[in-house]
């Protein structure tokens, strides 16, 4: 009882602090901040954060594990909660927890296999539970906000940024699965983000990168990509643009700074909620601006009306930093001086602002960062995890029974390195009576490869996981050479980038998820069905 009568006077408290705040009463400053998301680094609040809430008003914050931990959800709630305690008008916390290979909240949260996997097992209520979980484990560490669902439809197999983002390549099925992640985060009181308008799923160019050309016809384009957008918009609180080139909507601008493609979603698909950008520090929008607080103004009078800055080390491992604070802060000046010369309109910043209070209003408080529940990482949401997991599995045998029984057997082990840890942790060095494995990575050496296949030719069989051929050619050189030479193997793919049928293993395996889940239900399937 008392629990509920603090989450009604939080909620009162929070929506007090946004009804308080007229429009009129904000000076164009913090106008301007509230239309900015934005990233610091520090696992607790610093004194950057403090004066990115203090002086330049920013309406919000995304995490990212390289730059806030993100290590437990004991850090993460009262990273949330001492970052909403400094903030006259509450925040956005937001992450982009999508499931699969795309989750910032990994130690102590569930993890979910990715939405391609949802969409391989044609059940989309599946979506609905998974959306629903990681909604309850999100509300808890008081983010509000989620970067997801992608309804990209996975329509180009060399597409290196969507792939298994993508819960389809079938656009039906994209809407119907979509439909039910919307449904599930929204009922958790988890404010939705579709993305990427308007579709990033048939380009071969990551716009990280690069800015992508989607060159086709306004009727192709409704026919595949748009369908998605039309449905579930007014469904989504907010939708994502992307930074692509759409010469059907637009010839000269990509999609986020183009006042013709943001115009047409919200006039022709109907969508009146709040358009965020996709990062501002990504390569694809830099191409045409060269900096980002001119994309910032670009993106502002094109009709976005959040603007995120962040994901700078998406661009390049091995940068050590994001955005800093001068850097935040001088594309806040640069704004509020276009502004003031009238290069962006008062009243388009009056209109973005506007949304943005009246998405706020239906932002819960966390509760308490000292009392997370057993909402988080429960037994019922890895239940859930691995029956997906399962339901997702696909199984190919050609020619099996020189690989069973497994137990007495000598295996070898080849993957990727960045599978090891997955691999391990499935119990997969326990599969048979004696395993060895070997770790590889995309530098391999011809000699390496020569000393692997003599292992296999030494072992009574060899798994071999795939990672992407479109990361690493060197795993089909590997799966073709265990062929020619007669090893007997089994192929597990993480993925569909694969022509698997020019790979006759005996036994081949997709999982369509590199989750850990996918993992366990592999390795089950494989000691239950190569023993008996």
């Amino acid at each position: 009882m008392q629990k509920n009568i603090l989450i009604v006077f939080l909620f009162l408290f929070f929506h007090h602090r946004v009804i308080g705040q007229k429009l009129s009463d904000l000076s164009l400053e913090e106008k301007i901040g509230q239309l900015l998301i934005v990233q610091f680094c520090g696992e607790k609040v610093t004194q950057e954060a403090k004066q990115l809430i203090e002086e330049v008003k920013v309406g919000g914050f995304i995490y990212y594990n390289w730059s806030n931990g993100l290590s437990s959800p004991k850090q993460v709630a009262t990273l949330s909660q001492e970052l909403q305690q400094l903030a006259k008008i509450p925040l956005f916390i937001a992450v982009d927890q999508e499931g699969g290979i795309v989750c910032r909240l990994k130690e102590g949260f569930t993890d979910f296999p990715g939405n391609y996997a949802l969409g391989k097992t044609k059940e989309p209520l599946f979506a609905y539970l998974a959306a629903l979980s990681m909604a309850k484990e999100m509300k808890a560490v008081g983010i509000n906000l989620n970067f997801a669902p992608v309804i990209d439809v996975n329509s180009q197999p060399k597409n290196p940024v969507i792939h298994l983002r993508a819960f389809s390549s079938d656009t039906n099925e994209v809407i119907a699965f979509g439909e039910k992640a919307l449904k599930g985060f929204s009922e958790r009181g988890i404010l939705t983000t579709i993305k990427h308008f308007p579709g990033h799923g048939d380009v071969t160019v990551d716009s990280h990168h690069d800015l992508p050309l989607l060159n086709k016809s306004l009727t192709e384009l409704k026919q595949l990509e748009l369908k998605p957008f039309q449905a579930l918009c007014k469904q989504s609180d907010l939708v994502m643009t992307a930074h692509l080139l759409v010469p059907a909507l637009d010839p000269d601008w990509c999609t986020t700074l183009s006042k013709k493609s943001l115009d047409y979603l919200k006039e022709e698909l109907g969508f009146t909620g709040v358009i965020i950008s996709d990062s501002l520090v990504m390569k694809g929008v830099l191409k045409k601006c060269k900096s980002v607080e001119k994309a910032a103004a670009y993106a502002l009078n094109a009709g976005c009306d959040l603007l995120l800055l962040g994901g700078r080390e998406l661009n390049a491992k091995n940068e050590s930093s994001e955005l800093k604070l001068e850097e935040i802060e001088r594309v806040h000046t640069y704004l509020v001086n276009a502004v003031k010369k009238g290069e962006v309109a008062e009243a388009r910043v009056n209109e973005a602002v506007t949304k943005v209070l009246a998405l706020k209003k239906r932002i819960v408080p966390l509760l308490s960062a000292d009392n997370l529940t057993d909402s988080l990482n429960s037994v019922a949401h890895q239940l859930l995890a691995k029956e997906i997991a399962k339901k997702a599995l696909k199984i190919v045998e050609n020619s099996p029974e020189q690989l069973f029984p497994l137990a007495q057997k000598k295996a070898l082990i080849l993957a990727p390195s960045f599978f090891s840890s997955l691999i391990k942790k499935a119990g997969f060095l326990k599969i048979s009576r004696k395993v060895e494995t070997c770790f590889f990575n995309d530098f391999i050496s011809d000699m390496q490869i020569l000393q692997v296949l003599d292992q296999a030719s030494k072992a009574d069989y060899t798994i071999l996981f795939l990672q992407s051929q479109l990361k690493n050619s060197v795993e089909i050189s590997i799966a073709k050479k265990l062929i020619a030479q007669k090893s007997p193997f089994i192929l597990v793919a993480t993925d569909e980038t694969f022509d698997l049928l020019n790979l006759n293993a005996d036994l081949i395996v997709q999982t369509y998820s590199r989750s850990q889940f996918s993992f366990d239900v592999l390795k089950d399937y494989l000691e239950k069905r190569g023993n008996n």
